[in-house]
């Protein structure tokens, strides 16, 4: 069975422990972002390519989100917010929008979200 490679971008050190800790403890490899720079700056380099990304949707400008729309290159991504399980307006129509998880969550939620984005790649 192929390694899934989870790029998670937690800004919160505590819940980028846990979220971390919760996916290895179901098999996922964790590679971690610093920022939303960093992310994107991974999905470059075209090393450690993630089967998904799950990323704190706060930590994203516009821009920074339009940028990590153009190189991703098909891979799914799961949204972290502590505010709404809805997008905002300038991204519910896009490619993008793939789905959204509101913190805080329970770990099976967690599981279900990036096995569903995975389902669905």
């Amino acid at each position: 069975m192929k390694m899934v490679i989870v790029l998670l971008l937690e800004d919160n050190p505590a819940s980028r422990k846990g979220t971390t800790r919760a996916l290895e403890m179901q098999g996922f490899a964790v590679n971690q972002a610093q920022d939303a720079n960093n992310l994107i700056e991974i999905l470059q380099s075209g090393t450690h390519r993630p089967n998904v990304i799950v990323a704190a949707l706060h930590a994203f400008t516009e821009d920074s989100l339009a940028h990590l729309d153009r190189t991703r290159r098909g891979i799914p991504v799961l949204f972290l917010s502590s505010r709404s399980a809805h997008l905002p307006s300038h991204l519910s129509n896009t490619p993008l929008a793939a789905d959204v998880i509101v913190k805080p969550f329970l770990v099976g939620d967690l599981i279900q979200a990036v096995d569903r984005m995975l389902s669905s790649d």
